[in-house]
C-alpha cells in the first residue's frame, strides 16, 4: 500500500537533527517556526521529496513558490495527521484548535460553495444509492494519486457494419465508448487526449433529488459542487486551446454552476447561458406549482475564448458575375433605401443625373446628352441617391453602371474582406425539435418503451456540434447515459469519446450505437443523409476486488466471517472506517443478520480502488490477460493524438 504522505514528511524531517525530540519525535514547533521564517535548510528538505515538492510547491516560470500556509496547516493538524480523514466514516476530517471535528462545533461554519475535496461517485448500478466517500486533496493526497492514476482497459472489442473484432488493439482514428467510473476515466485519458478535445457536452445530473437519471441524483449543494468541480477540472485539461464545453443543468443549480465554472474556466471565457425549452413536462399542472419552468439551460465556456472560432451559419455566397479592368464585381443600387430613403431626409442627394448615347453620365444637360434620369418615387415621395454630387464626379467612370434604364453601382471583390453572408446562431433553443419528447420518441423507436427517461434528442446535441466543431474534431461526453452525444458525432463525422459508469451502457449506448453502424434512419439521419457504416471501441476500466465481491454476495452464515477477515486483512482495500474501529464493531458484527453483514462488508470496500492501475499491468496477482495487457498499451503508447 502506498506510503500515507504524513509519514513520507516524518521520516524526511527525522533526516534533520533539529526537528527531532530526544524521544525521536517530530519538534512540531521548531518545523512550524522555521516554516514561518522560510528557513533555507527546510524548504530545500521539503524540494527533496517529489511527492511534497508537488502538493506544497507551485511551479510559475521556472521558480518554486512555497504555499507556507497550505504546509502550516498541514503539520498543525491531527497530531501531524496518523490517519487520512478518509479513514472515517461520517467525518469532515477537519479540526479546530480543541480538536473538535468541525463538523460537530457550532463556532465554526463551513461556508463555502464547494470544498478542497475529490467526490468519487462510485455507483454503477441503478438500486445503489449509497453514501459517498469525499477525499481531502492535502489529508488524502497518496489516495487520490493513486485513484487518478491511469487504469487498466478490459473488455476491448470493435464494433463495425460487418461485425465484432476482439483481441484488438486501439487505432488512431477509432471511436471510444468507456464503461467506468467517469472521474477514474478523465484521468486515464489525460495522458493521449489531454488539449486535444475540441468539444465537450455533459447532461450530468441535475442534483434535483428525483431526476431523470437513473443516477445517484441526491447530493446536496456542497457536494454536488465537489462531484461537478473535480471532474470540470479535468476535463479542462482535456479541451484544445479554441475547444469549448456545454454543461446542460436546469435552475436548481444553474446559478452555483456558473460560479462554479467561472472559479475553473475563468470569468472572461464564457461564452453564454442558453436556455432551452424542454415541453410542458408533468409539472404543467401540478398544484403546488404557482410558476411553469419549461426550461432548462446550457452553460457554455471555452478553454480560451479568444481562441474559439464558433461556426457561422453560411446563407450564400456573393456573386460577383462581371469584370472589367478593375476585377469582378457585383451590381448593387445607386437609389437610396430604408427610413431616411426620401428627399425630403437628404435633399442635396436628390439631383437629375443625364446620360448620352453611349450611356455615359453627367451632372450637366449638353447637347450630347439625350435621357434625364430621376430617382424613383419612396411611398407617393420623391426618392434620393446615394451618392453626393462631389463623389458622383469623382468615381462614376469606376463605379457606377447604366444599363439604358437604370443606375446601377459596381461592388468589387475586395479579397481582403469577408465576402460571404453568415448568421449568428442564437443562444436559445426553443424549437420542438430540442424538447425532451422528441429525444424520447427517438430512443422508443430504437429500442422500445421506457429504456431511458427523457434522453436528449439528436437535433439538440447536432446544433451544438454544428456551432463548434468540424469533420474528424473530436468530442467528449463523460456523462454518457442513453448516447445521444456518441450517435450524434458519429453521423456528423466527428470523432468521439463517451463514458458512462452505469451497467446499463451495454443495454442502451452500446446497442443504440450498433444501429447507428446499421444506418438507422431516426434522429438526425435523414437530414445527414446517414447511410450507416463506421465503427467504435468499446472497452472497460479492469476491476479490482470483483472476486472478493462477488464472494461477499454469495456468502452464507458459515463463510462470512472468514471473508470478513479477509477483507480485514488485505492492504489494497481502504475501509470507510480505521483497523481498530473496526475491531470494536466486531460483536456488534456477530449479531447481524448475513443479509446485513453483506451490505456492512460491501460498504467497506472502497470501490474506486476495483480498478488496477496500469503500473500494476505485469503484476501477476492480478492475472490480467495478454489480450489486456495488448489493448492497454495500445491505448496509453499509441500514437492517438
Amino acid at each position: 500500500m502506498i506510503e500515507k504522505l504524513n509519514t513520507a514528511l516524518e521520516k524526511l524531517l527525522i533526516k534533520e537533527e533539529k526537528y527531532v525530540a530526544e524521544d525521536g519525535k517530530i519538534l512540531k514547533a521548531k518545523v512550524y517556526q522555521d516554516t514561518m521564517n522560510m528557513d533555507t535548510s527546510l524548504i530545500k528538505l521539503l524540494i527533496s521529496d517529489e511527492r511534497i515538492k508537488e502538493l506544497f510547491f507551485t511551479n510559475i516560470d521556472g521558480v518554486l513558490v512555497f504555499d507556507k500556509q497550505k504546509f502550516i496547516w498541514f503539520i498543525d493538524s491531527k497530531d501531524f495527521l496518523p490517519d487520512s480523514y478518509t479513514s472515517f466514516k461520517n467525518k469532515i476530517g477537519l479540526i479546530d484548535r480543541n480538536r473538535n471535528y468541525l463538523s460537530s462545533n457550532n463556532d465554526v461554519v463551513l461556508a463555502f460553495p464547494f470544498k478542497d475535496c475529490f467526490l468519487k461517485g462510485g455507483q454503477d448500478k441503478d438500486e445503489e444509492k449509497r453514501k459517498e466517500i469525499m477525499y481531502n486533496e492535502i489529508m488524502a493526497y497518496e489516495d487520490i494519486r493513486r485513484m487518478l492514476s491511469p487504469k487498466i482497459f478490459t473488455n476491448a472489442k470493435r464494433y463495425t457494419k460487418n461485425g465484432i473484432e476482439e483481441n484488438i488493439t486501439l487505432r488512431k482514428d477509432d471511436n471510444l465508448i468507456i464503461k467506468g467510473n467517469n472521474l477514474i476515466a478523465l484521468a486515464s485519458l489525460l495522458e493521449k487526449y489531454g488539449g486535444g478535445v475540441k468539444c465537450i457536452y455533459i447532461d450530468p445530473p441535475y442534483n434535483t433529488g428525483s431526476d431523470s437519471f437513473n443516477y445517484n441524483d441526491n447530493f446536496n449543494h456542497s457536494t454536488w459542487l465537489i462531484f461537478m468541480k473535480n471532474r470540470l477540472e479535468l476535463a479542462k485539461k482535456l479541451l484544445s486551446d479554441d475547444g469549448v464545453i456545454f454543461v446542460q443543468c436546469d435552475d436548481n443549480e444553474q446559478a452555483y454552476l456558473k460560479v462554479l465554472m467561472d472559479d475553473i474556466f475563468g470569468r472572461e471565457n464564457f461564452v453564454a447561458t442558453a436556455p432551452r425549452k424542454t415541453g410542458a413536462g408533468s409539472a404543467a399542472n401540478r398544484a403546488d406549482y404557482v410558476l411553469r419552468k419549461p426550461y432548462d439551460f446550457i452553460m457554455i465556456y471555452g478553454k480560451d475564448k479568444l481562441s474559439i472560432c464558433f461556426n457561422k451559419k453560411n446563407v450564400g455566397l456573393k456573386k460577383y458575375d462581371f469584370n472589367d479592368d478593375y476585377g469582378d464585381y457585383m451590381l448593387g443600387e445607386f437609389q437610396a433605401s430604408g427610413s431616411d430613403s426620401t428627399r425630403d431626409a437628404r435633399p442635396n442627394l436628390y439631383y437629375p443625373i443625364y446620360a448620352d448615347s453611349n450611356n455615359n453620365l453627367y451632372l450637366k444637360k449638353s447637347e450630347k446628352t439625350i435621357k434625364t434620369i430621376l430617382p424613383n418615387k419612396v411611398k407617393g415621395k420623391d426618392g434620393r441617391w446615394m451618392w453626393k454630387t462631389q463623389k458622383f464626379e469623382l468615381d462614376k467612370d469606376k463605379f457606377l453602371y447604366f444599363d439604358g434604364t437604370k443606375i446601377y453601382r459596381k461592388i468589387y471583390n475586395d479579397k481582403s474582406e469577408d465576402q460571404n453572408k453568415y448568421q449568428v446562431e442564437k443562444a436559445y433553443f426553443d424549437e420542438s425539435s430540442y424538447q425532451n419528447s422528441t429525444g424520447t420518441t427517438e430512443l422508443k423507436e430504437l429500442l422500445g418503451e421506457g429504456v431511458f427517461n427523457n434522453p436528449k434528442p439528436e437535433f439538440l446535441i447536432s446544433k451544438l456540434l454544428e456551432i463548434s466543431t468540424k469533420p474528424n474534431d473530436l468530442v467528449l461526453d463523460f456523462h454518457l447515459g442513453s448516447g445521444t452525444t456518441a450517435a450524434v458525432a458519429h453521423k456528423m463525422g466527428r470523432k468521439y469519446i463517451g463514458i458512462e459508469q452505469m451497467d446499463y451502457i451495454e443495454d442502451i449506448a452500446v446497442e443504440r450505437m450498433k444501429k447507428v453502424i446499421e444506418g438507422e434512419q431516426g434522429g438526425i439521419s435523414k437530414a445527414t443523409n446517414w447511410q450507416g457504416g463506421g465503427s467504435f471501441v468499446y472497452c472497460e476500466l479492469k476491476e479490482n476486488s470483483q472476486i472478493l465481491l462477488n464472494k461477499i454476495k454469495e456468502a452464507t452464515e458459515e463463510n462470512i466471517l472468514k471473508i470478513k477477515e479477509e477483507i480485514y486483512n488485505d492492504n489494497r482495500i481502504v475501509p470507510y472506517i480505521t483497523r481498530d474501529e473496526l475491531e470494536k464493531v466486531n460483536e456488534e458484527f456477530k449479531n447481524l443478520k448475513v443479509e446485513d453483514k453483506k451490505r456492512v462488508l460491501i460498504d467497506l470496500i472502497d470501490k474506486n480502488k476495483l480498478y488496477i492501475n496500469y503500473s500494476d499491468i505485469e503484476d501477476e496477482k492480478y492475472s490480467i490477460s495478454e489480450e489486456e495487457k495488448t489493448f492497454t498499451n495500445s491505448f496509453y503508447k499509441g500514437d492517438i493524438k
